[in-house]
């Protein structure tokens, strides 16, 4: 049975203590990411984006009196070109619910609730988003 090294890699070290505490011969595998894994790790990067965008808008407004709204006008369009050829416009809705409406001015948070159902819509993170935008296909 191999031993724990500094040599070894992180991999193999688990490997060896997996091993040991079994007390048998194992065969560690990594699980690969499915394309699904992939296209939701986009979307968490897309909307951590999009809301630290918001935010600096926000926050130069208010700073510095620099209104962005102009400047930042053609990338939004680009970007709202490009969710309409992925997504629908419920989804997309949706994404723009979370991103500029889903916090009052109050600073509490505002729930959604399916309109057939009346089923709350999960939308607390980005993968809550992921998750309740796959139900409008």
């Amino acid at each position: 049975m191999a031993e724990f090294s500094k040599k070894n890699t992180h991999e193999q070290n688990i490997k060896v203590s997996i091993d040991k505490i079994l007390g048998a011969s194992t065969t560690v595998k990594r699980a690969r990411k499915t394309a699904e894994d992939h296209k939701r790790a986009l979307f968490n990067q897309f909307i951590d984006g999009m809301l630290f965008i918001s935010n600096r808008s926000q926050e130069l407004d208010t700073q510095f009196c620099m209104d962005m709204a102009k400047y930042d006008a053609v990338f939004l369009d680009v970007i709202e070109t490009v969710l309409n050829l992925h997504f629908t416009k419920k989804q997309i809705e949706l994404m723009y619910f979370f991103l500029y409406d889903r916090v009052g001015i109050d600073g509490k948070v505002i729930d959604l609730a399916d309109e057939d159902t009346d089923e709350p819509l999960l939308m607390n993170n980005p993968d809550e988003l992921w998750e309740t935008i796959k139900k409008f296909p």
